[in-house]
């Protein structure tokens, strides 16, 4: 999700995840003190921006798609490969957003459920597909029993939240799932230099917390044993000099892990 657009900030509302009462002195975002709200750098509660953003927007991922955007089209289909070896059963999309890897996810297994904070975002992805189960929720809080799922999908979803909030994502995670079922998650790379670059020159408001590979690794090992760890998608970017695309591989890392 790349949006630079400023949200006004919101007022307090019912929505109150739950949030770690041990919190890690290393972490760099924030906590809210607005009753635990999830909050962006700019003090902006999360469910606010992404209900703007969707209603903005749109179907802004399966515009990518028709777009032929080649960020999105190369995830996607690494994610759904990961799904087709590694997956099974009933099957959580967290953070589904508009519903489009939801709705591919779909085409596979019948018992598939999108999860997403924005309610907008809900409502997008029922219109496209009406047959899916959606719920709107919060990735650090969600409504649904222990050892309900075989399988969980959390696709670009941890860097937006902090680094607490992305072990509670992970606890919940592994709550929800039933014995050797398993997590398929990505994030952006931070061990690629290229995205390093981008993290200090692009200021993307949505990313809180961005992981090298290293860490990444050690902060889902402390609820998962890892099956399955790679760097995949390659980025273009435009050289001048030269008048030229190149591509930079490696940008995003790819899990699957199982809960044990």
């Amino acid at each position: 999700m790349h949006s630079n657009q400023k949200i006004p900030a919101p007022t307090i509302d019912t929505f109150k995840p739950k949030v770690s009462k041990n919190i890690d002195k290393r972490v760099e975002p924030l906590i809210s003190n607005m009753s635990n709200i999830l909050l962006n750098k700019n003090g902006d509660s999360m469910k606010e921006y992404y209900e703007k953003l969707y209603h903005d927007k749109k179907a802004y991922h399966w515009n990518h798609i028709k777009s032929r955007d080649a960020f999105y089209i190369q995830h996607t289909r690494i994610i759904l490969d990961l799904v087709d070896e590694f997956g099974r059963g009933k099957t959580i999309d967290i953070g589904c957003g508009d519903g489009y890897i939801t709705s591919q996810i779909f085409k596979k297994f019948k018992e598939v459920v999108g999860e997403d904070i924005s309610k907008e975002a809900i409502k997008i992805a029922k219109k496209k597909n009406p047959k899916m189960s959606l719920v709107a929720a919060t990735c650090v809080n969600l409504p649904f029993s222990d050892n309900s799922f075989d399988t969980v999908v959390a696709s670009e979803i941890i860097e937006h939240v902090n680094y607490n909030d992305g072990k509670m994502l992970l606890k919940e995670a592994r709550r929800i799932l039933k014995p050797q079922g398993k997590l398929i998650i990505s994030t952006p790379n931070l061990s690629n230099p290229y995205m390093k670059f981008l993290q200090v020159t692009r200021k993307n408001i949505e990313h809180l917390k961005e992981y090298t590979k290293r860490e990444f690794a050690e902060l889902i090992s402390t609820q998962f044993k890892i099956i399955h760890l790679n760097s995949g998608v390659s980025l273009p970017i435009f050289i001048p000099k030269i008048s030229r695309f190149i591509k930079i591989p490696k940008c995003y890392n790819y899990c699957v892990a199982e809960k044990t």
